[in-house]
């Protein structure tokens, strides 16, 4: 491929990901027809496997969600708890160090880093009952629902440092 044509692929690249932006826009869905009505699993759909569709009917109809949903929605709540926790242990651990730092106390500085151990130590259970759910969710999860990551303690802690 020349540099002409190369330029052309790319100009058209731009060009297509500015018409998929446009498309998208800011994630407002509301102008759509039928936003915000709960979804009608009876109705012929493509996003509705036959074998499943008498089964979700009847799950719509006595207003239980399937379980991997139910899953998903207190995952996502424990993650966010889980990322509070550690921006509030970053936090805590800084002002604690740089408290003991200012006064030039050793003691100080030793409770600063012994709490934060017990904290990480805390911090690290909840990761691995997440990521246990989390299994379980990514496990039961119908096949075209992507799977969740896992998180690592290292990887909250990065993440709560940049918040």
């Amino acid at each position: 491929m020349n540099l002409s044509e190369e330029k052309k692929r790319q100009q058209f690249v731009s060009w297509l990901d500015q018409q998929i932006q446009a498309l998208i826009g800011d994630g407002n869905v509301s102008h759509l027809p039928n936003a915000g009505r709960k979804f009608d699993w009876s109705k012929e759909s493509p996003h509705t496997p036959d074998e499943l569709r008498l089964a979700y009917k009847i799950m719509q109809d006595a207003n239980v969600v399937p379980e991997w949903i139910a899953l998903g929605t207190e995952l996502e709540t424990q993650r966010e708890a889980i990322e509070r926790l550690a921006q509030r242990l970053q936090h805590d651990y800084r002002a604690r160090r740089s408290e003991a730092d200012r006064r030039g106390s050793f003691l100080m500085q030793r409770e600063a880093d012994a709490r934060r151990e017990a904290a990480l130590s805390r911090l690290n259970d909840q990761i691995a009952d997440y990521n246990r759910r989390l299994l379980t969710f990514n496990l039961t999860r119908p096949a075209q629902i992507p799977q969740r990551v896992p998180l690592t303690l290292e990887g909250v802690l990065q993440a709560a440092a940049e918040a």
